[in-house]
């Protein structure tokens, strides 16, 4: 899980709102690190996420080598985000995982076939599939005329909204399956070794192209998240 000393890195601004950093090629040998992904147990599962997770931060089994590999990627990407105009990010409060999507878009349910936000206040997505399964794309909320909740007001609309919202239709992928409801604003290519780091306020959506029936890990759409758990605020 070496990292590449010549990752290309900039920041984009989405309708005006809110920035996204990238990390272009951000391992130095991505497939190394794909392969040592897929040696692991994914037991773990969180929150709405439509798939399993392999939980890096307190794993056991794993050498001093590799957890040490582990921790400066944290703190790498907390002092990008940093040098980026976040509010301070401490790398001892990010957690990471590796996430398979392992859930056949027909499987989803109500909670998951719309776009959400993550109680996180930034969230950094790295996508390991040689082949491109999706990436992630960002969404206004039509009824909310909002693309993120920012107020306690926007929060309770949004669970609101959440509750009367139609399931839609059942589907066989991931499609978006409210587009009356929502306007897609930005997405993000799930480009191979590409680091994507945003607010986790935003309303997003995962794009998935397929889930393998039967489910075979080596197929999946693979990601490697950076939970961060908090930033200092200003006085």
């Amino acid at each position: 899980m070496k990292l590449n000393d010549n990752a290309k890195i900039w920041v984009e601004r989405v309708a005006d709102t809110f920035p996204i950093l990238f990390i272009d090629d951000f391992y130095a040998d991505p497939m190394a690190v794909r392969d040592f992904a897929l040696s692991l147990p994914f037991d773990g599962m969180a929150a709405l996420y439509p798939g399993r997770h392999a939980f890096l931060n307190d794993m056991a089994g794993l050498d001093e080598e590799r957890r040490a590999e582990i921790s400066e990627a944290c703190y790498y990407v907390a002092g990008l985000l940093t040098l980026a105009g976040s509010p301070p990010v401490d790398g001892a409060l990010l957690r990471t995982d590796f996430s398979l999507i392992t859930t056949p878009g027909r499987m989803l349910v109500a909670g998951q076939k719309h776009p959400h936000i993550d109680p996180t206040p930034i969230l950094a997505v790295l996508y390991l599939n040689p082949e491109n399964l999706g990436g992630t794309s960002f969404y206004r909320n039509r009824q909310m005329g909002s693309i993120a909740v920012v107020t306690a007001e926007e929060s309770e609309r949004f669970a609101q909204f959440t509750q009367g919202a139609p399931t839609g239709r059942v589907c066989d992928s991931y499609d978006m399956v409210h587009a009356d409801l929502w306007e897609k604003v930005y997405e993000i290519e799930g480009r191979f070794n590409r680091l994507a780091a945003y607010p986790g306020n935003v309303f997003h959506w995962v794009e998935c192209r397929r889930v393998p029936e039967p489910f075979d890990p080596a197929l999946g759409r693979l990601t490697q998240r950076f939970i961060i758990l908090d930033v200092e605020r200003k006085a």
